[in-house]
């Protein structure tokens, strides 16, 4: 029965790439709940899974886990994941001052911040399959994630105010992945992928017009266009066959954003209203190069221990704030824009370790998982800019139940749980004295300073095909 639900599932991944953008899911909290119990540790894996699309490409050419029949040359893997933050409260903060707002009297108003962030609702799928036949052993394997609340989130945040940068919105968007491989040697595979991404390109014309009778008008148009960005994979399998390695290099992405504004306004009576014109530029989603490598050992037959250390290049972060570029304007006008400013921070290169250990109870598997992620940013903001991102302690734990025979597809599978938790350790921001343009008779938004941390909860369920 299986066999004519399996295409259906090959057209909704072949949909994915028009609208997907890259990959921070996989990264985050995994594909599947066995990625996020082991929390992410798979790159060093030695077999196929529905995941290794994502977890190492080279992976698709490898045998299958021993969950499966010899028979077995394919997977294929459904998950809803949801996982929700929570934030130390800021009250009573700077959130305008004449930098920033029409305060022309060097005042300033205070209030709190928003630190309720969306949470991630969302499902995957995803389909591995290699050739028995040929000697090296082709492998294809896809992914793709789609949120389930809403279908994507563009938000470029907040510049002035405080706000934990990879949390607007990082997870609320499509993602698909497609990865190919082959045997290099009998011990040795090589794969490869793409993340399928897109460029936003908006233009908009208006005519502001003031008094009675009269209209403004305003029109946009814009395009989407798919930009797809490589990483590479390489696995070897120890002649004991009791540990394997791996190394993945992705490449850095970024879904840019341009919008170009043609502007005439008439605001004083019958005055000429002049022209004038900007661009703007922002980074909506971006993902460091990377280098993962990974190494599983099985110790026994009922143990297995997982270590992988992430390299990210965050030192080349682009901030999602939109920023005005240098403006035109015709001779009559006497609007003057300040240039835009990116107040994101200094940010710098990251190790992440992460480890993970799968027992084998019968015929099930418990895993436990932990990972530490450091924050992209070199020093807390106590001068201009508020853009945080605090260190993660990752905790992870799940269940793997095996069933002989799926209900409906009449396929032996498995039913994947998973439980996470991350803490953010909490630190104190205090502001400098004086605005962002140095003034010491104002004070900086954020002032006189906050508190930032908290943690977040995870939870997912996965089935597991095997065909």
């Amino acid at each position: 029965m299986f066999s004519r639900r399996f295409p259906l599932a090959l057209a909704v991944l072949g949909f994915l790439p028009v609208v997907s953008a890259h990959a921070a899911i996989g990264d985050r909290f995994g594909f599947t709940s066995e990625e996020a119990a082991l929390a992410g540790a798979r790159a060093g894996a030695a077999e196929m899974a529905s995941t290794s699309a994502f977890d190492n490409p080279a992976q698709l050419s490898l045998i299958p886990d021993a969950g499966a029949t010899s028979a077995s040359t394919a997977r294929f893997h459904w998950s809803v994941l949801y996982a929700e933050p929570s934030f130390a409260d800021i009250h009573n903060v700077v959130v305008e001052n004449p930098v920033n707002s029409d305060y022309g009297d060097g005042t300033s108003r205070k209030a709190d911040v928003d630190t309720n962030y969306p949470a991630t609702f969302g499902q995957s799928l995803g389909f591995a399959v290699h050739s028995k036949k040929s000697e090296r052993r082709w492998g294809l394997g896809a992914i793709a994630y789609l949120p389930l609340d809403r279908f994507a989130l563009l938000d470029s945040g907040e510049s002035f105010a405080p706000e934990y940068t990879l949390h607007r919105g990082r997870t609320q968007k499509p993602e698909f992945q497609l990865a190919l491989s082959g045997l290099l040697a009998k011990r040795l595979s090589f794969g490869a992928g793409v993340n399928l991404g897109a460029k936003l390109t908006s233009d908009t014309t208006i005519f502001l017009n003031q008094g009675t009778g009269t209209a403004s008008t305003m029109r946009i148009a814009a395009s989407l266009k798919t930009q797809a960005v490589p990483y590479f994979g390489l696995t070897y399998l120890a002649p004991e066959e009791t540990a394997s390695y791996g190394l993945v290099v992705r490449l850095a992405g970024s879904s840019p954003e341009t919008l170009n504004v043609q502007a005439t306004a008439r605001a004083v009576g019958t005055v000429t209203a002049p022209d004038f014109s900007f661009p703007a530029l922002a980074t909506m989603y971006y993902d460091p190069f990377t280098v993962s490598a990974g190494t599983r050992w099985r110790y026994s037959n009922t143990g297995a221990l997982s270590f992988q250390l992430d390299y990210q290049a965050w030192s080349k972060f682009k901030s999602p704030a939109i920023v005005i570029q240098d403006q035109a304007c015709d001779p009559n006008c006497s609007v003057d824009f300040e240039p835009g400013r990116d107040l994101s921070g200094r940010t710098r290169d990251i190790l992440v370790p992460r480890v993970g250990h799968a027992w084998t109870i019968g015929t099930n598997e418990l895993r436990v998982g932990y990972a530490y992620r450091p924050g992209i940013y070199k020093e807390l903001p106590t001068d201009a800019g508020n853009a945080v991102d605090p260190d993660e302690h990752r905790f992870a734990a799940g269940y793997g139940l095996n069933v002989d025979s799926i209900p409906i597809f009449d396929a032996p599978g498995r039913l994947d749980f998973n439980l996470g938790y991350s803490l953010y350790p909490k630190q104190t921001v205090t502001k400098s004295a004086g605005d962002e343009n140095g003034k010491s008779v104002n004070q900086k938004v954020g002032a006189p300073g906050y508190e930032i941390g908290g943690y977040e909860w995870a939870a997912g369920v996965t089935l597991l095909l095997y065909l």
